[in-house]
């Protein structure tokens, strides 16, 4: 059976699916009452990636006025380098044109050099850095920017 790879908005039944990989991806997760304030919340957005409708990724971020903050992007880890983030980050830029974001910022550990090779990839650049942003364990996160053409 060939694999059909799809991106849509998050609904009431993907929210366990997604809380589930927030714990196996984050060593400090979202609880699934933050996902549940996520989808009633009219800020947030959340795109939800669904391999034969398996949700096995999922991208959120906030929008205030023209811009946004990428909050989290996570895909199941045997799912990755398949290009799942890399389309949840397509699609999202398509929902930025609709509705006029002009930028997206995100934070990212220093030590990440996988994500913050991926980003780079995407056009994101470093603007800033932030000092023990992360625990668990305590790291400095790089301040990224992307401005959607």
């Amino acid at each position: 059976m060939k694999e059909r790879l799809s991106v849509t908005t998050m609904r009431p039944e993907h929210i366990q699916e997604i809380y589930r990989i927030s714990c196996a991806c984050f060593t400090t997760p979202w609880s699934l009452e933050s996902w549940e304030e996520e989808y009633a919340s009219p800020s947030a957005l959340t795109l939800v990636a669904l391999l034969n409708d398996e949700v096995v990724g999922y991208l959120n971020v906030h929008h205030v006025f023209d811009e946004g903050d990428l909050n989290l992007l996570a895909v199941q880890a045997e799912y990755r380098r398949k290009g799942i983030a890399a389309r949840l980050v397509k699609e999202l830029e398509i929902q930025a044109k609709r509705l006029g974001i002009r930028c997206y910022t995100l934070e990212v550990r220093t030590g990440n050099a996988s994500a913050i090779a991926f980003y780079t990839r995407l056009g994101f650049e470093q603007v800033g850095r932030r000092k023990n942003y992360y625990v668990k364990p305590v790291e400095d996160a790089l301040l990224l920017r992307k401005l959607v053409s």
